[in-house]
């Protein structure tokens, strides 16, 4: 293994030069230091860089050296493999002359004393050992896992670490749980590095593990000493790295946090050259943990190599980039092409690519497309993949002007989506569709969109057959829930209207309440994104999870509320009609003064409820939803609002849609926030029950026409009817 510290670039710390006459003489360390006569720790000190090598112990090491000489001539001597015309005599002077080395070996060891290094961070001799056995190792380098080891190894001690110790621990264990921002997610500091976890505590303080905020100047001087005595590339990469990024990192964080306060230690350029150099070796020698370190590497190399500035390690990184890619597309058909792309992308301006370089990354992606959408080779074959590689391609087409290429890189891919569909059923087929759907109608391929949202049709009833109904069973004694209709029926029949009205309106504070409890008790559930499908195979609306999207989540379960407080309705409506014999006329009496609900439109709203009373619910249904529409419009008109819009094609005006109504600013200002809740989660929104839009655009299922979504009108004719202006403001009268 190349030891230089500096690279082909560079030249040989003491340290190299040590770890090479040891290697030259045959000797670990640990023998080196018992014939010298010095402790272990001060020789690991010494190969290590941790501490200087004084001159003595290279002169030392230049007898042991002679020694070793006399010492294999006196082996040839004795088993006469070598002769001379006076062997006892020469064996005698080689003897004496061993002798007279090794005293000198004691003369240049004897006042040797090693004084603890104030720049170096101490660490425990169990971490070390454990440390130094890995950068000597040779082999591959997992970071995190190595972290893990020398963290157990702290754990093993069975002692409280000094608070220097600490410190050193931090510099050695910490600095190898820093995680590269590619791989983190939406970065928690403005820099390469990131944590590795982190915690949100009760009062909502936030604690990164690691924490840059332990990282001083004493950790920055540890992690550059280390950088640049370490043997093992990953290690020498990884510790310069940190100590070039953090410390530019520390020097923005102090001037925004405290401008007057001393400044930090500044960034050496020198470590960022050191961690470019080391990166390079260790992708060149094989020794990164895996594939996806490697690449890793390589970007980071490029993008270091670009920051300070250095043209010839920008270009060793450049050449080692398309290298290694090369190496991996011969090796291996399933490498992964998109590592390379990425930082071929990522960096094309400052990698300077040539032309013929960037055709390489077109032919790369080509071959990858190829091998990925072919069904016929199962091993290879994968369409999401395929459609990455056509969405890398597209914007290379774009950079060098090949646009024109584009349409058949995106039509290769969709035709892997649909040959996977073709073998698939219900909704894993509708789910590899769905996605092709929306793609084609984007490039403009009607035809191909046309044909992909047919086979979405065909595999609709496969799909209804793979769902399952969930049912829980939960008991009410008959008697508390007697007493409960008998109270929301009222002792009258107005105010048996305005309880049934109240008492079974779904609110927006209790559906949060409950999504936010079940997501303490259903943890991984919150965390899943959620589709929802109609009748016809399409999905209808997608809605993520708890944390990212809130207000999707209390929707959904606001619709699903309707479905289980759907029998509740139906005993008050049930006991409001026996207890104040409700009949048809009695209910359109109670509507009569109505502002929503006008002479011309209430013979429609007759028919409606008469359906209802004859459990017709179909027509009821279909009758009762637009007069609700409509109700609902002229409210907003009568807040002063416009209900009404030019149509573009024909002239006139055309009313405007029930969407529009809800989310009008003067309907949000003057309707109570839990009724217009209820009023999208039924009638608007695509992530609820959506009743409106299922129902005119004839996507509702024949098992919606039910009694429940009857009730569900009638409760919502209820509650129109209850509606007067006080002033500006709608609000109902009980």
């Amino acid at each position: 293994m190349t030891t230089s510290t500096e690279g082909a670039l560079g030249v040989r710390s003491d340290a190299d030069l040590i770890r090479h006459r040891l290697e030259a003489l045959g000797l670990s360390q640990r023998e080196a230091a018992r014939q010298l006569g010095v402790d272990d720790r001060s020789m690991r000190y010494f190969c290590s860089g941790k501490l200087p090598v004084p001159p003595t112990v290279f002169l030392a090491l230049e007898q042991l050296a002679e020694i070793q000489k006399n010492d294999q001539s006196l082996t040839m001597l004795e088993d006469g493999t070598m002769s001379t015309s006076d062997g006892e005599h020469t064996a005698t002077r080689l003897r004496e002359a061993n002798n007279r080395r090794r005293a000198a070996i004691d003369v240049h060891m004897q006042h040797l004393r090693v004084p603890p290094d104030p720049q170096v961070l101490p660490t425990p001799d169990e971490l070390e050992e454990a440390y130094e056995a890995a950068d000597e190792s040779g082999q591959p380098i997992d970071e995190i896992g190595l972290a893990g080891k020398l963290q157990q190894v702290l754990a093993d001690l069975g002692r409280e670490l000094a608070p220097g110790e600490r410190r050193g621990a931090f510099a050695v264990v910490g600095g190898l749980h820093f995680q590269s921002r590619r791989s983190y997610g939406n970065p928690v500091w403005e820099m390469h590095w990131q944590p590795l976890s982190t915690m949100i505590d009760g009062n909502g303080t936030e604690h990164h593990s690691p924490s840059v905020k332990l990282a001083g100047d004493d950790t920055l001087q540890e992690w550059s000493r280390r950088g640049r005595v370490a043997q093992h590339p990953v290690l020498r990469a990884r510790y310069a790295d940190l100590a070039w990024e953090i410390a530019k990192y520390r020097i923005v964080a102090a001037r925004q946090e405290n401008p007057a306060a001393p400044k930090p230690a500044r960034p050496n350029a020198d470590d960022a050259r050191r961690a470019i150099d080391a990166y390079l070796e260790a992708v060149d020698h094989k020794l990164a943990h895996d594939v996806f370190d490697a690449w890793r590497y390589l970007g980071r190399a490029v993008e270091l190599a670009a920051t300070v500035r250095d043209s010839a390690r920008l270009q060793c990184a450049k050449d080692a980039l398309f290298r290694y890619r090369a190496a991996g597309d011969a090796e291996k058909a399933d490498y992964p092409f998109w590592l390379f792309d990425e930082i071929a992308w990522d960096h094309r301006d400052s990698l300077a690519l040539t032309e013929e370089e960037k055709l390489t990354v077109v032919r790369s992606l080509e071959r990858a497309l190829a091998l990925r959408s072919d069904i016929s080779n199962p091993p290879l074959f994968d369409p999401y993949i395929a459609q990455d590689a056509a969405d890398r391609l597209a914007r290379w087409h774009t950079q060098i002007g090949t646009q024109i290429d584009a349409p058949h890189a995106a039509s290769v891919a969709g035709q892997a989506f649909e040959a996977a569909a073709a073998q698939a059923k219900g909704l894993t087929a509708i789910a590899l569709l769905e996605r092709q759907a929306v793609r084609y109608r984007r490039a403009g391929d009607k035809e191909s969109a046309a044909r992909v949202e047919q086979a979405i049709r065909e595999h609709a009833p496969e799909a209804r057959g793979e769902l399952k109904r969930i049912e829980s069973r939960y008991e009410i004694p008959k008697e508390e829930l007697d007493r409960w209709a008998d109270h929301v029926a009222g002792a009258t029949f107005q105010e048996g209207i305005g309880r049934v009205v109240a008492a079974n309106l779904i609110r927006k504070g209790q559906s949060e309440t409950s999504v936010r409890e079940l997501a303490q008790e259903a943890v991984l559930h919150s965390h899943l994104n959620i589709s929802v499908m109609r009748a016809d195979g399409f999905s209808g609306a997608e809605i993520g999870s708890v944390e990212k999207d809130l207000d999707g989540r209390i929707v959904h379960h606001a619709a699903n509320a309707f479905g289980y407080c759907a029998p509740f309705l139906s005993v008050a409506l049930a006991r409001f009609r026996e207890k104040h014999n409700v009949d048809l006329d009695r209910l359109m009496s109670s509507l009569e003064d109505a502002p929503l609900f006008p002479a011309g439109r209430r013979q429609l709203l007759r028919e409606g409820l008469a359906a209802w009373f004859a459990e017709d619910w179909i027509k009821s249904i279909h009758i009762l939803l637009p007069q609700a529409e409509a109700a609902l419009r002229d409210l907003l008109s009568q807040f002063g609002a416009p209900v009404m819009k030019p149509d573009r094609h024909y002239g006139g005006f055309q009313a405007i849609g029930l969407g529009e109504v809800l989310s009008h600013d003067s309907f949000r200002d003057r309707v109570p926030e839990d009724v217009r809740f209820h009023l999208r989660v039924l009638l608007q929104d695509p992530r609820g029950i959506n009743l409106r839009n299922e129902f005119a655009h004839g996507l509702a299922a024949r098992e919606l026409f039910d009694r429940g979504i009857a009730n569900w009108m009638v409760h919502l004719i209820l509650m129109l009817g209850l509606i007067r202006l006080e002033g500006s403001t709608a609000s109902p009268t009980h």
